[in-house]
């Protein structure tokens, strides 16, 4: 829309474009007084102008799926289309690409530091963590065109380019799974006892004991033995 403010001495002009509408319009402005027509006078007079709206990148936009609750050591995960409703922007902007920016708060929680990945054509989420790890990360995520942001103005201007969306956070949450305990045991050589010589006793013949990972190194270890004959 268009609109002319006028006076005698000031003409004021205000043009209010549609949202996501750029394109070339040529419009024509005529001053009309109020002297008439007669004996071939003229009232009227008209120039033309054309108005260029230039395309400014808009925002693109996604919305985050459901926090994520894994056991330990569960390996590869991957939620089918945990991000939903992807968009790069208004149709004439369907050819930007678009990519995931990824940051945690621990990207070591996560197996030899690969942090979690979303694939921003199916909105699919990736991530593995690290082995005997448990608790809880979190994962800040922005999506992100290739549009650009020529044009952008100033904080106070609305019609900004933009291109990466507004950031969205989830947890996941990794709960504790007991490891096994291990150990590692010594020669057989060191056992041997002949008949009738009673009994022997290996100092040290098991070792490395450990009762798992780093959080189980405060738990009871105790030991049996089951003989295949008695």
């Amino acid at each position: 829309d268009i609109s002319i403010i006028s006076s005698n001495s000031e003409v004021v002009i205000e043009i209010v474009s549609k949202l996501d509408l750029y394109e070339t319009i040529e419009f024509t402005v005529s001053a009309i007084d109020d002297g008439g027509v007669d004996n071939n006078g003229e009232d009227q007079f008209s120039q033309t102008f054309v108005l260029d709206i230039i395309p400014v990148n808009d925002q693109p936009s996604f919305l985050k799926g459901n926090n994520q609750n894994v056991l330990e050591d569960s390996g590869p995960i991957i939620v089918s289309s945990w991000a939903s409703e992807i968009s790069k922007g208004p149709s004439n902007e369907s050819n930007q690409e678009l990519e995931f920016i990824v940051t945690t708060s621990n990207d070591n929680f996560f197996k030899n530091s690969i942090i979690p990945t979303i694939n921003p054509f199916n909105g699919d989420l990736f991530f593995e963590i690290a082995d005997d790890l448990n608790g809880e990360v979190e994962v800040s995520l922005i999506l992100k065109d290739n549009g650009g942001t020529d044009f952008e103005g100033s904080e106070s201007n609305s019609f900004l380019a933009i291109d990466e969306s507004d950031i969205q956070v989830f947890n996941i949450s990794v709960e504790a799974v007991n490891d096994p305990p291990t150990f590692v045991i010594g020669s057989e050589s060191e056992l041997i006892i002949n008949e009738d010589d009673g009994s022997k006793t290996v100092s040290n013949w098991i070792t490395n004991i450990k009762a798992g990972p780093e959080d189980e190194i405060n738990q009871l270890l105790t030991f049996s033995i089951i003989a295949s004959k008695v």
